[in-house]
This record gives structure tokens, C-alpha cells and sequence, in this order.
């Protein structure tokens, strides 16, 4: 209610002149001018899995930093990283400015299951082909869950004047509004971590409890999305946040 935003552009789906009881497939045209430009550069990031592949997309506003989208797709449907990416270079073939921020961990340099390319690499390789320059920009480490955890605290209290106002697209970021409302909190030895049994937890047959798409990944995705853009903001340890930044 604080946060989200409909971002759905209504005069734009008048003008199609469809009959919205149907399944329509929709694209980045439908996002609201008011949260979405069309001429300014998309940032992006992902989480990597054998079970699901994960993309969210944002961009900086006049007034806010919006989350545009979140995408994935399941290794149950034989569907891997690349077409995660390919299902966002088509979400935003019309896309004007067709200039992209990647931003990735330590977790996207790992190599895939044939062992010749790096993650990292497959998603350059490909947002290529189709078009997209590509700025890479590299997190050493990816920051501990108890940093993340006060990272945004601060970032959605809407007055660390360090950070953006973030706001996130109700309708077409709600998966991962979804995987963010299912990621607990839970307790050790030096604090809070981030509570991934989601992500693993299986029934005696080998089925998850809980759908990939609904566990964690997402969240994980806008992590490394708000690390990456975000983290150096605040005063930092080596390539991580710092207690002393959310005092």
C-alpha cells in the first residue's frame, strides 16, 4: 500500500481496443510513462537455479527508484537462464533506448552445468545478440543477510536521504512481491539471516512444499539488484555494508 504503485497505462490499453476478458500477452507499453521511460537505460538482476531463474528490472525515476518487473522461469518447463533473458528482451523489444545495467555476484561467475560458460557471461552473450548494449557492473561479495536485512529497513523507511523512494509496480512486479513477503527473518549467533528453507523443503515424493516461484529466489534477485545499485551509498567494509551505516 505504501510502496506499490498500479502501473498499468490505461490510455494505452484503450487505444488497443481489446476485449480484456482475453489472455493478452503484454509488453512494456502497458507500463505506466509516469514510472517507466522508454528512453532512459533498464537495470537489471538475477538469481540463478536449476529449479527456477529469476530476473527483476528497475530503473531510476524523477521522484523514486522503480521496481518495473519481475520474470522467471522453471526447470520444470525445461526452461534455464537463457530464457529468463530472452523472455525480458522481449517484454521490452519497444524499448527505445536499448541500453542495460547488469548487475551481479559472486554467484553469476559460477560456470553452468556443461561447464563452459559462466553465468554472467551467457546473459552479456545474449542480451547482445538482441540487440542491448550491456554495462556490466561486478559486486565482489555479495553482502550477509543481516546487512541486507537493515539495508532495507532503511531503504523502505522512505528517510534515509542516502537512498531512493522505492517503488514497485504492483501488477507486473507481484511475483516477486510474492517471494519478498515469504522470505522470514530468523535468528543466530550474530544476528538475523534470511530464512531460504523455502527454497528446499520437499515432500516425501520429491515435490517443493512451496513453489519455487513463491520461495525466496526472487527476493534474492532485487537483492543483488539493490546491492549492486545502491550498497556503495552507504558506508561499506570491504565490499559489504557496515552496522555503523544504519545507526
Amino acid at each position: 500500500e505504501v510502496h506499490g504503485y498500479h502501473g498499468e497505462y490505461a490510455a494505452y490499453m484503450e487505444s488497443l481496443e481489446i476485449d480484456m476478458r482475453q489472455n493478452i500477452e503484454k509488453d512494456c507499453l502497458w507500463q505506466s510513462p509516469r514510472y517507466y521511460n522508454t528512453n532512459a537505460p533498464l537495470d537489471i538482476a538475477l538469481d540463478y537455479n536449476n529449479a527456477i531463474n529469476s530476473l527483476v528490472v528497475g530503473q531510476d525515476g524523477l521522484e523514486s527508484y522503480n521496481l518495473l518487473n519481475s520474470l522467471f522461469v522453471l526447470g520444470v518447463d525445461n526452461e534455464y537462464l537463457k530464457h529468463v533473458v530472452l523472455q525480458f528482451c522481449k517484454f521490452y523489444k519497444q524499448h527505445r533506448h536499448k541500453v542495460v545495467h547488469y548487475y551481479f555476484d559472486h554467484t553469476a561467475v559460477k560456470r553452468d552445468a556443461s561447464g563452459r560458460v559462466k553465468y554472467n557471461e551467457e546473459v552479456i552473450a545474449i542480451l547482445r545478440e538482441q540487440g542491448w548494449q550491456v554495462a556490466s557492473h561486478r559486486i565482489n561479495q555479495a553482502s550477509n543477510h543481516m546487512d541486507r536485512f537493515k539495508f532495507w529497513v532503511a531503504l523502505l523507511s522512505d528517510d534515509e536521504l542516502r537512498l531512493p523512494k522505492l517503488r514497485f509496480d504492483i501488477d507486473d512486479c507481484a511475483q516477486w512481491r510474492i517471494s519478498a513477503e515469504n522470505a522470514g527473518v530468523k535468528q543466530h549467533d550474530k544476528g538475523f539471516k534470511k530464512d531460504k528453507s523455502t527454497e528446499t523443503k520437499r515432500d516425501k515424493d520429491g515435490n517443493y512444499l512451496i513453489r519455487p516461484e513463491d520461495s525466496t529466489h526472487l527476493s534474492e534477485a532485487a537483492d543483488c539488484l539493490m546491492d549492486g545499485k545502491f550498497g556503495k551509498r552507504l558506508s561499506q567494509s570491504g565490499s559489504s555494508f557496515v552496522d555503523v551505516s544504519y545507526r
